[in-house]
């Protein structure tokens, strides 16, 4: 109830109790005069407390309660109760300082909140976070470092406290790559996702528009690194239209390609491109240590002579990357590559998609329909990794016209499934946004041990694990 209600409910009951006391004091009984004066003040009283009840809030803190006051924090919403005591301007270490206050039990926080590291420290103790609102982008975060058929993805959570929709643009080299509405007075998590095309540094921008006047717009640093062209070896019981497109997509991304149809039970056929012509009769050892990538489909695996699927195993194991494309509901033969990939088909389906995979402990899902069902998914196997596909007909996706969606899906396949080889020294900051006084991590992937030098406008930084050090 706001507060013309609450002097409505007051004026009404004061003017009502005077016309009681008034017709009280004219009556001609005056016996009990007093005593009912007070009845009508009584029953008046209650009635206005009916509508306005009597609550309050204890904000006084305790020698056992520390109050910290962050970035962001207004100052003029924080209650009086909470400035009292002794203020400390700068904690530099929440952890030392908790150490010398034993007696605290209780923290209150206000602002912009905590360290996720600070954090880390509070346990074990009554806490209490007090958010300032923001509008906008409340947390963000991407995978900076990409191969060059990689997928950018760009996710986090929008805070829209406004009463217009927020359009959330991921816009790059004069393009908007992906684009979703946040509606009014709502908190939403994002995703955005693209496949940049051109190698090297550069900056995408994240931007937010509402009713097309930018309201918010950040800077999204990126690497793609060009990717040494891989070799694949693709192996399949019947030439299909499937292997043609990929064999194709995978020679114009620069691979190294060589394939193996079979064509009757003892007959098989061999294309190369990008490469020499090699004998491909017989799946050796020796021709799988050359092979980043293998793709074949579960017909074919089962079928191959016990020798072959050793070399197969022995080769994943030591770290090749192997696609098995799934087209049947039941497992054609009990095999250690495929026992993983547990598949199930919706008999009820009126669509083309009926086979499915089911979520695994050992495994983790790499792509879902929209009904978030399992299409592929992949198993550390040793070394190497084994993705299993039960989408084979993603050549539809080219037919339609939506090559993007058919890129998205075998780079994200490749990226996650080929043979990794070493690459020069990388390094991730977190938070990708740091903030003024916050904590930054650095994580850094390198050759050797030496500890990389840290410099800031040509001023040489120390990491906090060595922060004697000049």
């Amino acid at each position: 109830m706001n507060n013309y209600m609450h002097f409505a409910v007051i004026f009404s009951c004061a003017t009502l109790l005077i016309v009681l006391l008034v017709a009280e004091v004219n009556r001609l009984n005056k016996a009990y005069l007093i005593q009912r004066l007070i009845a009508n003040v009584i029953a008046i009283g209650s009635l206005v407390l009916l509508f306005i009840p009597i609550n309050y809030s204890n904000l006084l803190t305790s020698s056992d309660a520390i109050n910290i006051f962050t970035n962001g924090t207004n100052q003029d919403s924080v209650p009086k109760a909470f400035k009292r005591g002794h203020l400390i301007q700068s904690i530099p270490d929440l952890s030392y300082f908790l150490k010398g206050k034993p007696e605290v039990s209780k923290i209150n926080v206000f602002g912009y909140g905590l360290a996720q590291s600070d954090l880390q420290d509070l346990k074990g103790y009554q806490f209490s976070f007090y958010p300032v609102s923001i509008s906008g982008i409340s947390s963000v975060s991407w995978n900076s470092k990409l191969s060059y058929t990689e997928e950018l993805k760009v996710q986090g959570t929008y805070n829209n406290s406004t009463t217009n929709d927020i359009k959330l643009l991921l816009r790059g080299f004069g393009t908007d790559f992906d684009s979703l509405q946040i509606e009014a007075g709502k908190t939403q998590a994002f995703a955005l996702s693209c496949v940049p095309k051109q190698a090297g540094k550069a900056t995408l921008e994240l931007i937010a528009l509402s009713k097309e006047k930018i309201v918010q717009r950040e800077k999204v640093p990126i690497e793609v690194f060009e990717t040494t062209p891989i070799t694949v070896l693709m192996i399949s019981s019947n030439p299909g239209f499937e292997n043609k497109f990929l064999r194709n997509w995978l020679f114009e991304e620069g691979n190294l390609v060589m394939v193996r149809s079979r064509i009757s039970k003892s007959a098989t056929s061999s294309d190369f491109l990008n490469m020499k012509p090699i004998n491909l009769t017989t799946i050796s050892g020796q021709l799988l240590s050359k092979v980043d990538l293998l793709i074949c489909d579960e017909q074919e695996l089962a079928i191959t002579s016990s020798q072959e699927y050793r070399q197969i195993e022995q080769a994943v194991a030591n770290g090749m990357g192997l696609v098995i494309n799934v087209s049947d509901s039941t497992q054609l033969k009990s095999l250690s590559l495929t026992r993983p990939i547990n598949r199930y088909e919706l008999p009820w389906s009126d669509k083309e998609q009926r086979l499915f995979l089911r979520p695994s402990n050992i495994s983790f899902a790499t792509e879902k329909d929209k009904s978030d069902r399992i299409l592929t998914q992949t198993t550390l196997f040793g070394k190497g990794k084994v993705t299993g596909s039960v989408l084979v007909n993603s050549y539809k996706w080219i037919l339609g016209g939506n090559l993007k969606s058919y890129e998205r899906y075998w780079s994200n396949i490749i990226s996650n499934t080929a043979k990794i080889k070493s690459s020069k020294t990388q390094y991730e900051i977190f938070p990708q946004i740091p903030t003024i006084g916050g904590p930054m991590r650095i994580v850094v992937n390198q050759d050797g041990s030496s500890v990389p030098i840290i410099k800031l406008n040509s001023q040489l930084l120390s990491p906090r694990q060595n922060v004697a050090l000049p």
